[in-house]
């Protein structure tokens, strides 16, 4: 049975997803333009004897990821942006009357949680099937990234050129990642 004469097989679409941003108002939905998939690098260790060279596998390292989001007006991304790099601890030079440094903790509750909690939270990239809903009947793949938070901001250029929205490069820093399918989520297992 090949898999296109199947009319009930439906490949995923990499224009269905969002991304939930939740130290951002509405957890920022409907902002995102793009967004990268978590990726895992295993280092490797070589051995050499006589002539011969040996692999082993070593450590797992979960790459940075990016996210391009739309720059809306209101709510103003970029400014909410900005609130959570203060949050995470940076303070603009000048104001000495305050001394604090950017700390884990504070970035990874800025970044995952929701505006007026103090709780931790995470970020999540959710690829939708064709209903377009993200109730866990209609989720293809969720991912949960772990500690995560914001290590760089980098906001379009403005041209007289161009008619494009005006969007925010972020790239988002993770201790790790957790994938759950759709058959994780509701239950049905994967067919191999």
């Amino acid at each position: 049975m090949a898999f296109w004469s199947e009319q009930i097989l439906e490949p995923k679409r990499a224009f269905r997803f969002i991304v939930k941003l939740k130290g951002m108002p509405n957890e920022a939905t409907f902002y995102a333009k793009k967004a990268q998939k978590p990726s895992l690098k295993i280092s490797e260790q070589e051995h050499k004897y006589l002539n011969h060279n040996f692999y082993f596998p070593g450590r797992a390292t979960w790459e940075p990821i990016s996210i391009t989001l739309v720059d809306p007006a209101t709510p103003d991304a970029i400014g909410n942006l900005m609130a959570i790099i203060e949050s995470s601890g940076y303070i603009i030079p000048g104001n000495q009357n305050v001394l604090r440094t950017i700390s884990k903790d504070r970035a990874v509750r800025a970044a995952g949680a929701p505006p007026g909690t103090a709780i931790g939270g995470d970020i999540e990239i959710i690829q939708l099937d064709a209903d377009g809903s993200t109730d866990e009947a209609n989720v293809l793949e969720k991912w949960t990234l772990r500690n995560a938070w914001i290590m760089e901001v980098t906001p379009s250029e403005l041209s007289y050129d161009s008619e494009e929205l005006s969007t925010i490069e972020l790239k988002i820093r993770f201790d790790w990642a957790e994938l759950r399918t759709k058959e994780t989520l509701t239950g049905v297992p994967i067919v191999t």
